[in-house]
């Protein structure tokens, strides 16, 4: 992420970002724009976490800051608006014309009042600072220019949202050529287009070569005076609407999740690569409507990194990975995240690997999934965090298991932390730690969409065999 910012403290971190193909299986993009995921797909180090954790604080809990960064907001929305037009003037006249609103709201932004309090918010007050400093050289050279537009125009042309018009003169006194040429602008076809004020007449481009051939010298100096006034104009500026799209998204998905009382946290960075957090929620789930959303503890920690998740389907395990991997983005983009507390490390690297739905045909599935694991496990070191959504399902029950075993195995010597959901019974006798769908201690042993660690395979399908079966227990018993 080379782009100009004012987010980070020492610059984003080198490496692979986050594939964004991981952020859609996730469903993260159902909850931000492309410029929050743009932002969450670059992980960010300790002390980067910490300030943006702080502009987040503020906007919760400061009126008056967050009604500071709307306003700002909404300037360089304008600005971006106007200078959008500028690029896209279809004639001499109308670049001219627009380029003026474009320097009068480079002005206003700088002018705005800034929130105070955090890095940022500091960063941002010594970097406009720095712009005001610098404009007031440009101010006399944006006073002849607005000047001479004035004069070629009669101040007759006027700006509006829409567009440019031309001001009938409803006055009386001597017509100068101006004059005549609006007046006659029905005559030659140019003001079809009333708008509700009748003394506006549509612009079109032919009026702009009556001009530059009234004034030539006039357009030669203008022509002169916008490339020095666009030299002076910063607009890296207009990157930091899609910072402001990402502390304005993430505030609003507090508030969702306040009114449905999941609470959020501001982690600590642990100093190991590790993952703790108490109630995580999957907060993704905000956005499919769901009734009721579980959450789940966490506890990964530098002895126990990897861990598979076994068990019935629809018992929650896809939804604890996706919890852990979503949370896990968010914190390593400085954002709150959904649970009671926690604590995390801030890994550098996160990879993930969701069999696609076009690899429903089994026929080559296998060997993208083998391609795909091992690029991963090429990229992995002891600061990467993995998340695998059963992987090499595409092979026998006996190859996928040798595979699932060896990518652990091998991400393990790695140092690499790990999650794979599989539906592979015999990962039970491995080495490493088992979870699975815990379930209520009642006759249908029914389901809580918790996830818990399991030391024996089949403890979560009870409740699936007595309901298919419509049997209780007592059926389930020795009748010998």
């Amino acid at each position: 992420m080379t782009e100009f910012s004012l987010i980070t403290k020492k610059g984003l971190r080198d490496g692979d970002p986050v594939p964004m193909a991981l952020l859609t299986e996730l469903k993260l993009n159902t909850l931000f724009c492309g410029n929050t995921l743009k932002i969450l797909s670059h992980p960010c180090g300790a002390e980067d976490i910490l300030a943006r954790q702080e502009i987040f604080r503020i906007l919760e809990k400061d009126i008056r800051a967050k009604e500071q960064f709307t306003l700002l907001y909404k300037k360089l929305a304008q600005f971006s608006k106007t200078f959008d037009r500028y690029n896209k003037s279809d004639n001499d006249c109308v670049r001219l014309f627009v380029f003026r609103e474009c320097v009068a709201c480079f002005f206003s932004l700088i002018d705005a009042d800034l929130p105070a309090g955090s890095y940022f918010c500091g960063r941002l007050s010594a970097y406009f600072a720095e712009l005001k400093k610098k404009s007031g050289e440009m101010q006399n050279t944006f006073a002849e220019y607005a000047a001479l537009l004035d004069k070629i125009s009669g101040s007759r042309i006027v700006f509006s949202p829409s567009g440019y018009y031309l001001a009938e003169d409803t006055g009386g006194g001597q017509k100068s050529v101006l004059d005549l040429i609006v007046r006659d602008a029905d005559a030659l076809g140019w003001g079809r287009d009333r708008t509700d004020d009748d003394k506006k007449i549509t612009f079109v481009s032919p009026f702009s070569k009556y001009l530059n051939a009234l004034y030539p010298e006039s357009f030669d100096k203008l022509t002169q005076l916008e490339r020095s006034l666009y030299d002076g104009i910063d607009f890296n500026l207009l990157s930091l609407i899609s910072e402001m799209d990402f502390y304005f998204e993430v505030s609003e998905l507090i508030k969702k999740a306040d009114r449905q009382n999941i609470p959020h946290t501001y982690p600590t960075p642990a100093e190991n690569p590790s993952f703790s957090a108490d109630e995580l929620y999957d907060i993704t789930l905000i956005s499919a409507k769901a009734e009721k959303i579980v959450p789940n503890n966490v506890f990964i920690s530098p002895e126990k990194r990897c861990f598979y998740i076994c068990g019935a389907n629809g018992g929650g395990k896809t939804t604890y990975l996706r919890a852990v991997a979503s949370q896990l983005i968010m914190f390593l983009g400085g954002c709150p995240i959904f649970c009671r507390s926690a604590m995390i490390y801030t890994y550098t690297k996160v990879f993930g690997h969701f069999p696609q739905d076009e690899d429903s045909a089994y026929y080559g599935r296998l060997d993208r999934e083998i391609n795909a694991v091992s690029e991963i496990i090429g990229k992995c070191d002891d600061e990467s965090f993995v998340f695998l959504n059963e992987t090499f399902s595409g092979g026998t029950q006996s190859k996928a298991t040798e595979l699932a075993l060896s990518a652990m195995d091998q991400l393990s010597e790695k140092g690499s932390c790990c999650l794979f959901v599989t539906h592979l019974y015999d990962v039970y006798k491995s080495a490493y730690p088992v979870l699975s769908p815990v379930v209520a201690n009642d006759l249908l042993h029914t389901r809580t969409y918790q996830i818990g660690l399991s030391d024996k395979p089949g403890g979560s399908y009870a409740g699936d065999i007595l309901k298919k079966y419509d049997l209780d227990e007592k059926s389930l018993g020795d009748d010998s």
